[in-house]
């Protein structure tokens, strides 16, 4: 309550909320948070007469990039940010933990199932676990993330807190598209030949070439299957289907 972007929240209902966390949620039993880390920070450095380091978050602006593309945010909504070579999601996240009983940090991978409900205890308050590649149908076929995630946030007669989330609900969305849409391009990048993209080596000598008579150095050759949605095979063929119809 002493953050003053938390002004306008109730205390009482603050309070009641910490409590039922430390009573239900395991993750808070086991790890830290950091304002304990601070305080931890501000004792050592008291006891060694110096001065305790700050942390702060805050997004930097290059004035050498071009201010039409990478402005600042101006409005109150949830998005993403990354920054990436080739523009594709990080798949690779530095979530770290700190445990209780020792004075070491684990990192997490954004596949591991306790991802989820450390990231959104309000969410998960009993740490119900979120998707992992274990995860089978009755058909012995393995659910997805895109599935996992459509089926959390569908509509139902019983009460979803998820749904209930607001803003954290939007972020909780956004945070699931990026973990899926990287995952599956990682999935594509580490298994070209089971797509069968030795068929392309036309086309990959066909840009080698190219590259090489303007003196330019080709980056890493990935074949986009048409099955990916949004890419431009995708996108051309959904365009003939449509002209077909019509």
């Amino acid at each position: 309550m002493e953050v003053h972007e938390n002004h306008n929240c109730d205390k009482n209902l603050m309070e009641k909320l910490s409590r039922l966390l430390h009573q239900v949620n395991a993750y808070a039993k086991a790890y830290k948070n950091m304002h304990e880390l601070e305080q931890e920070e501000a004792t050592r450095a008291q006891q060694r007469g110096e001065e305790p380091k700050t942390f702060t978050m805050r997004l930097r602006h290059e004035k050498h990039h071009d201010h039409r593309r990478y402005n600042l945010p101006t409005a109150n909504e949830v998005a993403v940010v990354f920054e990436d070579d080739d523009g594709q999601p990080p798949f690779n996240r530095d979530f770290r933990v700190h445990l209780r009983s020792c004075c070491r940090t684990k990192r997490i991978s954004i596949l591991n199932s306790h991802l989820d409900p450390m990231v959104y205890p309000l969410l998960f308050p009993q740490c119900e676990e979120g998707w992992c590649d274990l995860i089978e149908r009755k058909n012995k076929k393995r659910v997805s993330q895109m599935e996992f995630y459509s089926y959390r946030i569908s509509i139902r007669d019983e009460f979803n807190p998820i749904l209930r989330g607001g803003k954290l609900f939007q972020q909780y969305v956004v945070d699931a598209f990026c973990k899926a849409e990287a995952n599956r391009l990682n999935y594509i990048k580490t298994h070209q030949e089971d797509l069968r993209a030795e068929h392309y080596a036309g086309l990959m000598d066909y840009i080698s070439n190219i590259t090489e008579n303007r003196g330019l150095k080709p980056g890493i050759k990935i074949i986009l299957p048409s099955t990916y949605y949004g890419s431009p095979r995708n996108m051309r063929e959904l365009y003939l289907d449509a002209m077909r119809v019509s």
